[in-house]
């Protein structure tokens, strides 16, 4: 399962009140840059707040512009592009293209996301592409949040595309016990069972 939401609780808070410097040649500072970069960011998540999916990204291209190694703006970017202007996932390859570059250039910055990691999971499972690195990226989020029912559904989702079916119901099971009331969970066991040839 994608997650987009996650982003919205990202910096909304941070303190932006630095002082702006000037070298002597008139240029702002590498200080004033990030700053920039922040308070775009900040805009460009009120944006999203507002439901303007559009404007959002323009903001996070800009606090790249400002910062290119501003790792929440790429992941909100990354995100937002994932999802189309219409709200449905995954519908323009040309933006897919660029939240996949998005996230494995956050990944090659910081491995360690685990969130990171199970979106791009999700958006390769979702377009069809590279199943084998999308297995191994949803595998490493779950390894550090076993918890994560998201996550564990990414992974079910990968071993089904996979035709593991023996794993997907594994993982799913176990998902379904950390929220058996949750209704997407419902109906993926529903289309993994008519994948797998079982009734129920």
């Amino acid at each position: 399962m994608w997650i987009g939401r996650g982003l919205l609780r990202i910096l909304v808070g941070a303190s932006l009140g630095a002082t702006l410097f000037l070298s002597p040649a008139g240029e702002l500072s590498a200080d004033t840059r990030v700053e920039n970069a922040q308070q775009l960011f900040v805009q460009g998540v009120r944006y999203l707040r507002g439901g303007s999916r559009v404007m959002a990204a323009t903001y996070f291209e800009k606090a790249l512009e400002a910062n290119r190694n501003f790792v929440e703006a790429m992941v909100a970017l990354a995100d937002v592009l994932a999802v189309d202007s219409s709200g449905v996932p995954f519908g323009d390859p040309g933006r897919n293209i660029r939240a996949r570059d998005l996230y494995t250039r956050v990944l090659d910055l910081e491995p360690g996301r685990a969130h990171t990691r199970n979106n791009l999971a999700w958006l390769l499972i979702q377009v069809g592409e590279n199943l084998d690195g999308a297995i191994g990226h949803a595998e490493f989020a779950v390894e550090a949040h076993p918890d994560n029912v998201a996550f564990l559904d990414t992974l079910a989702v990968g071993y089904c595309k996979r035709g593991d079916m023996k794993r997907a119901q594994k993982v799913l099971g176990r998902a379904m016990e950390l929220a058996p009331d949750a209704a997407f969970l419902q109906q993926r066991k529903k289309k993994l069972c008519r994948a797998s040839g079982r009734s129920k």
